[in-house]
């Protein structure tokens, strides 16, 4: 699993072209004029076009397109979430994160991206806190494809333990819908 949200891409440093029309001496009025309403309309092309060649790649990237249930791609994620599943009630971060690529990022919601390094981290501290599962659920709600490889899912996650918190085993109880991207390999 590799999960990636919305990267672009921009060059290190902007660069831009500037060219002056330069109108020779002696020449009236009407032709600056002319020459100014021509440069004018050059230069509304020249940003039409490239305001759609920036915008229309990007379209493309963000285009997805719903994948009904029957298709082949749903049972295969409902088999690494089942992964997922099992790794959490074996409390085994190692298998946790057997499903994801080296380069997996976790984006939250403050903004901040974590490594796979510190995911596996964060999860193996949870792990060493949880003395009881409960119960564990992934229910994928929606699944899109967004090419190839990529697809887009959202996933009802649930999971009631018993873990350590301040001295105490206490009772905890979470769920949240998630909108995930996985590009499958």
């Amino acid at each position: 699993m590799k999960v990636a949200l919305g990267i672009l891409r921009r060059a290190d440093e902007a660069t831009s072209v500037r060219k002056a029309h330069i109108l020779p001496t002696g020449t009236s009025t009407s032709a600056r004029t002319s020459a100014i309403e021509e440069a004018v309309v050059k230069l509304q092309i020249y940003a039409a076009f490239f305001t759609y060649l920036l915008f229309s790649g990007h379209a493309h990237a963000e285009t997805c397109t719903p994948l009904p249930n029957g298709d082949a791609r749903w049972q295969q994620l409902e088999g690494r979430y089942a992964r997922i599943e099992r790794a959490t009630v074996a409390n085994n971060a190692k298998q946790l994160f057997a499903v994801c690529a080296p380069d997996f990022e976790a984006h939250q919601f403050d903004g901040e991206v974590w490594s796979f390094k510190r995911s596996a981290s964060y999860s193996t501290a949870g792990f060493d806190q949880v003395k009881q599962n409960i119960s564990i659920s992934n229910t994928i709600l929606d699944l899109q494809t967004c090419g190839q490889e990529t697809s887009k899912v959202t996933v009802l996650q649930q999971w009631t333990r018993r873990q350590m918190s301040l001295g105490k085993l206490r009772l905890y109880q979470t769920t949240t819908v998630q909108t995930e991207t996985w590009v499958l390999m």
